[in-house]
């Protein structure tokens, strides 16, 4: 039996939302996605199905927006980690490779619902989602620009460029998250040091 105490009467509008947002966060990092149902939400925040639907409909409306939530935290978590580099915008370059790739493999599960098929920045159907994932994405345009006005990058269109860098980072990462990389016997410690690798790799690269 439901406790009363937790049952839709103590959520206010909006409060119930976050409330199975969390939920649906704390499922994916514990179970992974593919455990995740409106069910499972729904009982693990101590509501009902009803009150449930009037929030999600369904389960990739959901997903979309655990991965909305997603993008907003790799987004701050990034502004934090370059802003101590204001004067230095090639370590503020290399500082936000670091960031995504230990976003990714301290929360996997986390990483691959923001990247899920069924919700992945479909402007229409998920017009929030899209908006902070191009956050993300134009945060690293950004990061290149003041690169390039700083002279350490060589001259360019910043988007494309944006596209080349995430494309090997994100490579590296799902060939991680994948097991692609287990007949290496790679460690932890190693992949890390990949992934700074990749970065130099592209630092070289883009150099004026």
């Amino acid at each position: 039996m439901t406790d009363p105490a937790m049952g839709p009467k103590k959520y206010h509008h909006g409060d119930l939302r976050y409330a199975l947002i969390q939920a649906g966060i704390e499922i994916v990092r514990e179970q992974g996605a593919h455990n995740l149902t409106l069910r499972s939400v729904g009982t693990k925040a101590g509501v009902s199905r009803s009150a449930l639907y009037r929030h999600f409909s369904c389960k990739d409306a959901l997903l979309a927006a655990i991965a909305e939530k997603g993008f907003k935290i790799l987004y701050e978590t990034t502004k934090q980690s370059i802003d101590q580099f204001r004067d230095r915008p090639l370590e503020a370059f290399r500082e936000s490779g670091r960031v995504y790739f230990r976003f990714a493999m301290t929360e996997r599960e986390y990483y691959r619902v923001m990247f899920n098929e069924a919700c992945a920045l479909n402007p229409e159907k998920y017009p929030e989602l899209h908006a902070a994932g191009m956050q993300t994405f134009n945060q690293l345009i950004e990061t290149i620009e003041t690169c390039q006005s700083s002279g350490d990058f060589r001259a360019g269109d910043a988007q494309q460029i944006g596209l080349q860098v995430w494309s090997a980072v994100h490579g590296l990462t799902m060939l991680q998250l994948d097991g692609q990389l287990r007949f290496l016997d790679i460690t932890p410690e190693q992949i890390f040091h990949i992934g700074e690798g990749v970065t130099e790799m592209m630092v070289r690269g883009l150099s004026a």
